[in-house]
């Protein structure tokens, strides 16, 4: 399976570190344009900051520290943004160790493993939607698997009631049935064999019976 997401964290990574250098070139001269004092640029950064967007808020408090220089505020916010973004780049970096693994869970069929790791990535980050995806075409790959099976025994049980009724075709028509379910299955072929076996026994037996009885009746 080709993984949508393989290396998307490098490039996640390496997106950060150009928008951080997007500031240095020419953030703060954007900023510049809508906050011309200190006071404007610590409101706008505050705002910001209240709503997570985190790289804007900086800007502003580099330009509030432009023009107010060792203020201790603006220096405070800075550094609590770059640890924020340090941590969110580490649990971004966890989460898609963790969809790695589940990937290749899922390639070798360990769907139940697999939907533990996605459902472990998501607690990082929630709502993501490749991961809810994953879990979604999991459990309802599994609700048909648990369909087909109740219905593949169904059928099997049906198929030997008639065997042993000696309705041998109803028997053949659901063991069919259950071959078609599993096609990989041995055992409603076996059963298949076998009723198809019983009932030419049978209608041999049935052909010389009435042999018999129509030299009798000469």
């Amino acid at each position: 399976m080709i993984k949508v997401i393989l290396h998307i964290k490098k490039y996640n990574v390496l997106k950060m570190f150009i928008a951080l250098a997007l500031f240095l070139f020419m953030g703060l001269a954007t900023f510049a344009q809508q906050a011309t004092t200190y006071k404007d640029a610590i409101k706008f950064g505050d705002k910001l900051y209240k709503e997570s967007e985190l790289l804007n808020a900086k800007g502003y408090y580099q330009l509030a520290l432009k023009l107010k220089p060792s203020d201790e505020y603006a220096k405070n916010k800075i550094t609590a943004i770059v640890k924020k973004m340090k941590l969110a780049m580490a649990a971004e970096d966890e989460y898609y160790d963790l969809v790695d693994i589940a990937d290749e869970l899922y390639d070798k069929n360990e769907l139940d493993q697999a939907v533990n790791q996605y459902r472990k990535a998501l607690k990082i980050i929630p709502n993501d939607e490749y991961a809810l995806t994953k879990v979604r075409e999991i459990t309802a790959f599994k609700n048909d698997e648990k369909d087909k099976i109740e219905a593949y025994n169904k059928v099997m049980a049906a198929g030997k009631v008639y065997v042993a009724d000696k309705n041998y075709s109803n028997a053949i028509a659901s063991f069919t049935e259950a071959a078609s379910i599993f096609p990989g299955k041995e055992a409603p072929l076996t059963e298949l064999s076998n009723a198809n076996s019983l009932k030419y026994d049978y209608e041999q037996r049935e052909i010389i019976f009435n042999d018999k009885l129509d030299e009798a009746a000469k």
